[in-house]
């Protein structure tokens, strides 16, 4: 059986301090059967998955993500054309 993964994501890189803001979705498949979802990470802390059915990822969605930066404080936003 295939597996395949595709992921989009915007973030900031650490540079000088070997740390990554980032927020994104993600596009699984196994065989036949696609999965799609939306996460978050401050790296180097493991990423999180937001829950599917409180945030849906499906094809077709228009999708805006920001990761920005105030002093110490991020700040992580994934919009989707679906609210």
């Amino acid at each position: 059986m295939s597996h395949a993964l595709s992921a989009y994501w915007i973030g900031l890189d650490g540079y000088r301090n070997k740390t990554v803001e980032q927020i994104g979705t993600e596009s699984d498949c196994e065989g036949d059967s696609p999965y799609y979802f939306a996460w978050w990470q401050m790296y180097p802390t493991p990423f999180v998955k937001l829950d599917s059915s409180n945030h849906p990822v499906k094809p077709g969605d228009t999708l805006s993500a920001t990761v920005s930066r105030w002093g110490e404080s991020y700040r992580l936003s994934l919009s989707s054309s679906e609210g």
